[in-house]
């Protein structure tokens, strides 16, 4: 028997469609998403204008991802979605350092470095040295901790933003390991503070809500709503 579909009726249908998925927590957040995304759709009277400029949005968010670049989690990140899962399931507590974003450049395949070493690459600047300790909760240093570090060059950008210049060799980041007394130490040049890569979909509508709202959103844009920069 046919369906009698309505605006109202439709998200029904469509939740029914996964009953009979067999793992109930995919279940579960597929029945919930169509319900918040529905309710939505009904609630801004989405257009059909709106939802192709959506649809070409996502795919050129798609297309701008590579190995070393998750523009995915950069429109993740401007949402505000990457903090707001950070915050549900590690509110930070105590004394324990609170909890960060990896952000869209951190690369799986980072180098490891022995403590003190130049980690600049081939990238030129003010020159940086680093140093840090690791300890635990009660304050005793934690040895064989391994540390990443990565940063921006003095210019505001990664290496990953880089390639054609570093030859598509990674440059500014490093795996570290913590010695005996919990301290680690590197090179490198001094880095930027930086806004939301503009050469993707992303940037462009980052730089669109600049010029809108002025330059205290254009702070939070960078720094991630104003509690992490990633």
């Amino acid at each position: 028997m046919p369906i009698d579909l309505t605006a109202a009726s439709v998200t029904e249908a469509v939740q029914k469609a996964f009953e009979g998925t067999e793992d109930e927590r995919v279940k579960e957040l597929f029945i919930r998403l169509v319900q918040h995304l529905h309710d939505f759709t009904r609630e801004v009277r989405l257009t059909g204008d709106e939802w192709f400029k959506a649809m070409d949005f996502l795919e050129r968010v798609g297309k701008t991802c590579t190995p070393t670049r998750q523009e995915f989690v950069l429109l993740s990140d401007i949402l505000g979605l990457s903090v707001l899962l950070d915050l549900v399931h590690h509110p930070g507590s105590g004394s324990a350092t609170d909890s960060t974003l990896l952000g869209p450049f951190y690369v799986e395949g980072r180098p490891t470095a022995e403590n003190g070493s130049d980690i600049s690459g081939e990238v030129t600047g003010t020159p940086m040295f680093f140093n840090g300790r690791v300890l635990d909760s009660d304050g005793a240093p934690v040895a064989g901790a391994g540390v990443d570090t990565w940063h921006s060059d003095g210019e505001g950008s990664y290496d990953v933003q880089m390639q054609d210049k570093l030859h598509g060799q990674l440059a500014m980041r490093a795996l570290l390991t913590t010695d005996n007394e919990g301290r680690f130490w590197y090179r490198s040049v001094a880095p930027r503070s930086y806004p939301v890569p503009n050469d993707g979909p992303c940037g462009e509508r980052a730089a669109r809500r600049r010029e809108e709202h002025g330059t205290a959103e254009a702070e939070r844009d960078r720094t991630g709503l104003g509690r992490r920069p990633w």
